[in-house]
Parts: structure tokens; C-alpha cells; sequence
């Protein structure tokens, strides 16, 4: 759909941290449940299952303790 192909072009640009808890659009999509976005970031091949943030913890993690 246009909604994935527009997430795909704004998170995949990047693997650095974007946010001030070096968090990963990963991160950012796991803790606040949004599920299509996780699915797509995670069939990029540049996105790291791995990354951990400040508190180091995964995207997995995050959504873990997020209850999401």
C-alpha cells in the first residue's frame, strides 16, 4: 500500500539512531506497536535485529517492556 511503501522510505534511509536514546526506527516502531512497520524494517536487509539502544536493549526488548 502507498502507507508501507511511504514508511519503507522514511525509516529505511537510515540505520543510524534517531532518537536522544539512540534508538533505531526499529526501536521507535516495536515501542509504540506499530506491527506492519516492524515487519517491514525487518525484511530490509540493512536493519539491524540487534541494535541496541542507551539502555541496552533490543527493538524486541523495547517492545517487550512497552507491553505492545
Amino acid at each position: 500500500s502507498g502507507c508501507s511503501h511511504s514508511i519503507l522510505i522514511v525509516f529505511s534511509k537510515t540505520t543510524a539512531p534517531i532518537h536522544l536514546q539512540n534508538e533505531t526506527p526499529l526501536h521507535l516502531a516495536s515501542k509504540f506497536g506499530h506491527y506492519d512497520a516492524v515487519r517491514l524494517l525487518l525484511d530490509e536487509p540493512s536493519c539491524s535485529r540487534d541494535a541496541v539502544n542507551k539502555a541496552g536493549a533490543t527493538a524486541c526488548d523495547v517492545s517487550r517492556k512497552s507491553g505492545v
